[in-house]
């Protein structure tokens, strides 16, 4: 994520796992394995409606060039 972000390229976060929620987390003993390397794994990248093809381009080259440093 730093280094997207150093990149210029936002990402964050959106899938946490269920049962770590506030509410559920308090009642819920079990680790759920699969879900947990899920979120340890995944990021959301820039993606809406307005995005251009070059904007695309760019968040992909930065992809790229953090997956191959």
């Amino acid at each position: 994520m730093a280094e997207l972000a150093d990149l210029g390229i936002g990402t964050q976060v959106h899938y946490i796992p269920l049962y770590r929620q506030p509410y559920y987390r308090d009642g819920c003993s079990i680790d759920f394995e699969g879900a947990e390397t899920y979120y340890k794994k995944t990021l959301s990248i820039p993606m809406y409606y307005g995005l251009t093809d070059k904007d695309a381009e760019t968040i992909s080259a930065g992809i790229r060039s953090v997956i191959d440093s």
